[in-house]
């Protein structure tokens, strides 16, 4: 009797309308400017001036060891409404290791890690620019870190990406267990300007 007289509430399910794909925007996030000395021919106004010719919202400048253009390539950037990201490539245990600002004390972390080489050259006479991983030791807040040896993901936790460095790795992806971007380092403007460096 009781079933009776009780009804049954009427699911209704609505699907969602399918939302088309959304394309993902590729931003470059190992670009060097002609302060990777011999390295690249890139000036910060090309950088920027590419950026803007290729559409981008944000672009990266990853000097090799130093960040002698950042401050230039902040101004620049900015001034062209495109978020900058500053960043340094370095080398680790003679692995290379790209380190990003995330906030103040990631800019300080980095300005103190590239300085302990340039100490290290006051020290010796050798021109050794390979970090060792304890070097790292105190100085990993506030950078996001991306490398192809994913080993180092413990000393960011939460803030470690592995590299995709090339076309086979993109298609495939990187580790499961960790998020994968593309770093394919730009050093010039055109193909033909390869042989200018």
């Amino acid at each position: 009797e009781l079933a009776a007289t009780c009804t049954a509430p009427k699911l209704v399910v609505q699907l969602a309308k399918p939302r088309p794909a959304r394309r993902t925007q590729y931003l470059p996030l190992a670009v060097r400017s002609y302060y990777s000395f011999l390295n690249s021919t890139l000036s910060v106004d090309a950088i920027v001036a590419l950026a803007k010719t290729h559409g981008l919202s944000a672009i990266a400048l990853t000097d090799c060891g130093n960040l002698h253009g950042a401050v230039e390539f902040a101004l620049a950037t900015r001034q062209a409404g495109i978020k900058p990201i500053l960043g340094a490539e370095v080398k680790v245990d003679g692995r290379q290791l790209w380190l990003y600002v995330e906030n103040v004390t990631g800019y300080q972390n980095l300005c103190r890690l590239l300085s302990l080489r340039g100490q290290r050259h006051e020290d010796s006479a050798s021109r050794d620019d390979n970090y060792q991983l304890t070097e790292l030791d105190g100085l990993t807040d506030g950078l996001l870190a991306v490398s192809g040896d994913t080993r180092w993901a413990e000393h960011f936790p939460g803030r470690f990406y592995q590299a995709l460095t090339s076309l086979e790795e993109l298609k495939c992806g990187g580790d499961d267990h960790l998020p994968g971007v593309p770093v394919l380092p730009v050093q010039y403007a055109q193909p033909s300007d390869r042989w200018k460096f």
